[in-house]
């Protein structure tokens, strides 16, 4: 078999973590400047280092089921034993990487309690500690489940790309673009990131597609695009009406 080893050194996690939100990014075709936790909780795919830590723990709970003489499980008790004793092991790393964790974990695991069904509980308690703490990073009143998207099943590239980068705050309206700091350029507080068109109101996506009149070309562009939406969704033409002004 091969050697496991838990993430006891954050720095040596944190580059597979950085390649694993490459990726995703670069997946769904999003900007480096995206937010983290859409990554996962659109896509269901788990953060890195959550996932190593999950996989890690199966193997105490593969070796506490094995029976008094086998190598093995004698090899991770005397782990535990030791560090019960206060030696550095194994085991002391399993904890380190419990703690190196970006989330707080209700309870730590117990050396004194470890048996199959209570690492897999452990497990799971990992698991929804790492649910909760996306749900709270991402501020919304919804519960958020990690699970892939019925808009990433889009089947025409563009109009999946346009889905995407809207709600992953990925585009280039004035309400994300001015928030940054770039070209020697200081961040615009919210109230100052105007439509480039009216000048008045905040260009955020809202009103850049139902809002804004001040562009002819724009207007002719919304009012095709609504009257396809109508014609085959009539039930959304009393909705378009009572949206008002954004």
């Amino acid at each position: 078999g091969c050697e496991v080893m838990p993430d006891a050194t954050k720095s040596l996690i944190e580059p597979l973590v950085d390649v694993q939100v490459k990726f995703i990014r670069k997946m769904l075709h999003v900007g480096s400047r995206s937010m983290l936790v859409p990554l996962h909780t659109e896509t269901g795919i788990t953060p890195l280092q959550t996932r190593r830590f999950i996989l890690v723990l199966k193997f105490p709970k593969y070796t506490l089921a094995l029976q008094d003489t086998h190598l093995i499980r004698a090899a991770i008790m005397n782990s535990i034993v030791l560090r019960i004793s206060g030696r550095k092991t194994w085991f002391t790393d399993l904890l380190q990487a419990a703690r190196n964790l970006p989330y707080p974990l209700a309870y730590e695991l117990d050396p004194w309690s470890l048996t199959p069904d209570y690492v897999d509980l452990y497990s799971k308690m990992v698991f929804h500690c790492m649910e909760r703490s996306l749900q709270q990073q991402n501020k919304s009143p919804r519960t958020i489940t990690l699970t892939l998207r019925h808009y990433l099943d889009v089947k025409i590239k563009d109009h999946r790309k346009a889905l995407t980068w809207m709600l992953l705050s990925s585009y280039m309206l004035a309400i994300e673009r001015l928030r940054w700091r770039e070209f020697g350029r200081p961040r615009l507080e919210r109230d100052h990131r105007k439509c480039r068109f009216c000048k008045i109101a905040v260009e955020s996506p809202e009103h850049a597609m139902l809002g804004c009149t001040s562009s002819q070309v724009q207007v002719h562009i919304r009012s095709q695009m609504m009257a396809r939406v109508i014609r085959d969704e009539p039930d959304l033409a009393p909705m378009y009406g009572q949206l008002g002004s954004w």
